[in-house]
């Protein structure tokens, strides 16, 4: 049922990963090479090439570190203040009301 809810929504991601596509691409051409009018206009700085590697590697870990931990450490930690919450205050997790009502649907 999950991979349902995600295969519709591919339709609507189209326009999200354009905009990151092109964010990402104008982001690095004002890094790398910008352009003598957007230089003047924008007023950069000069940088030498070791420090605009440099904000790019910064910028890869930074996405490595983000992605590690939205896939494994978040969960984990979400999980255990979920158990701490339930210990600290001896209640039972409350169910998602959808999960209810499909349960009580299906004979």
């Amino acid at each position: 049922m999950l991979n349902v809810l995600f295969t519709d929504l591919d339709d609507r991601l189209g326009p999200f990963l354009s905009a990151v596509a092109v964010t990402l691409i104008a982001t690095l051409l004002m890094l790398l090479v910008p352009p003598h009018w957007l230089f003047e206009f924008m007023q950069l700085t000069w940088m030498s090439w070791t420090f605009k590697i440099t904000l790019i590697a910064f910028g890869f870990v930074y996405f490595l570190i983000a992605w590690t931990g939205e896939h494994y450490l978040f969960l984990w930690l979400a999980r255990f203040l979920g158990r701490m919450r339930q210990r600290l205050f001896k209640q039972p997790k409350q169910r998602k009301l959808y999960k209810i009502v499909k349960e009580k649907l299906v004979f």
